[in-house]
């Protein structure tokens, strides 16, 4: 088919060519559509019934006191840090 000397038959080359392309594009196509739909499924864990979580009360509050204490520092920044600028 493709050794030295032989003659050769470029349209029929094309025609292989093509036809690969085309095979593997449909393979591509399938594959695709295979994993959309897999991924967009609705599994088992979906459609069970959702508990309400539990929540600490004692971390949520740890939590609140983080941010308290970063908006306080923030506004120390803005009123009670002075800073001097080095190149003056």
């Amino acid at each position: 088919m493709f050794r030295p000397g032989t003659h050769t038959f470029p349209a029929r080359d094309w025609y292989i060519l093509v036809g690969i392309t085309m095979i593997l594009i449909g393979i591509s196509g399938v594959y695709q559509a295979w994993t959309y739909y897999h991924t967009t499924a609705p599994t088992q864990s979906e459609n069970a019934r959702v508990e309400k979580p539990v929540f600490d009360a004692d971390s949520i509050r740890a939590v609140e006191i983080t941010f308290e204490k970063r908006k306080e520092e923030a506004e120390r920044y803005r009123s009670t840090y002075h800073f001097v600028d080095p190149s003056r």
